[in-house]
């Protein structure tokens, strides 16, 4: 993978994750619901971004019916996975859930090789198993019963993995341009799903513009970055979302970080170190 893809990427990851930190902080706060982030957050990114794709409104031309099928179900993907998660998070453990993304970047090399035909090298299936190791550490899963939350959670990592397929075949088009597309499919669904609208004060407004300026940005530059390389390589560079999110949750929600946590983050930016060094 070059280096320039793989900086646009991290780069993404850590916006993501600053989002995700801030949407938390909101939900335990009791300042917005999730349904109302997401309407929300989609509608102001639609307002921001049609200006600046006025010009690709206009040049957009459909290969064939193929492709209005595939930017028809990119859509559809990333409104299924804004809510999937989420729901599956209400009825299973974080633990737990922590536990089961950590397989995501493996589904998602798997589908890759599968579907695009793309090689899994040597050094991205060493990172696999190192950073596989690292998580295995940090978080412990106790299943007491099943319940219909890992079947949501499960779902939302193929849904990760088939959305960056996608992408990837539909890189004729520009990257912000397919956000956009994304968003437009979204932002209908979000509105009908949205119980009630919420009452804005100065705090939330702020919190939903930084939100929704982190949305736009992150979803533009991991988008670019599976267009600039093949899937599978980039995988590994997923593992860094958890050094993220143990980072960012301690100092801006608090979180406390156990030692194991500390282990897990060092031996995945390890991981990240080795597999640069060894290409």
């Amino acid at each position: 993978m070059n280096k320039t893809a793989s900086t646009i990427y991290l780069t993404g990851a850590f916006i993501n994750i600053l989002t995700l930190v801030f949407i938390k902080y909101l939900g335990i706060n009791n300042l917005l619901k999730i349904d109302q982030i997401i309407f929300f957050r989609t509608l102001f990114a639609v307002i921001l971004l049609t200006p600046f794709n006025i010009n690709n409104i206009k040049s957009f031309k459909l290969e064939n019916k193929h492709t209005f099928a595939l930017l028809l179900i990119l859509g559809i993907l990333a409104s299924v996975d804004a809510y999937l998660w989420n729901i599956g998070l209400q009825k299973v453990p974080v633990n737990n859930a922590m536990m089961m993304l950590f397989l995501s970047p493996i589904i998602t090399a798997l589908l890759s090789r599968f579907i695009l035909k793309e090689t899994i090298k040597r050094n991205t299936k060493i990172s696999f198993i190192i950073n596989s190791f690292a998580v295995l550490s940090v978080y412990h899963f106790s299943f007491n019963k099943f319940n219909i939350g890992y079947l949501f959670l499960l779902s939302d990592l193929f849904i990760y993995g088939f959305t960056a397929i996608l992408i990837k075949k539909l890189s004729s088009y520009s990257s912000d341009f397919l956000v956009f597309v994304r968003l437009l499919i979204l932002l209908p669904i979000s509105f009908f799903i949205m119980k009630d609208i919420p009452i804005f004060n100065l705090k939330v407004l702020l919190f939903v513009a930084l939100i929704t300026f982190g949305y736009i940005t992150e979803r533009t530059l991991l988008t670019k970055a599976y267009q600039l390389t093949t899937i599978t390589s980039i995988q590994p560079l997923r593992y860094f979302n958890i050094v993220f999110s143990a980072g960012l949750s301690y100092l801006i929600l608090g979180e406390k970080l156990s030692l194991w946590q500390v282990l897990g983050v060092v031996v995945i930016i390890g991981s990240g170190v080795l597999l640069r060094v060894r290409r």
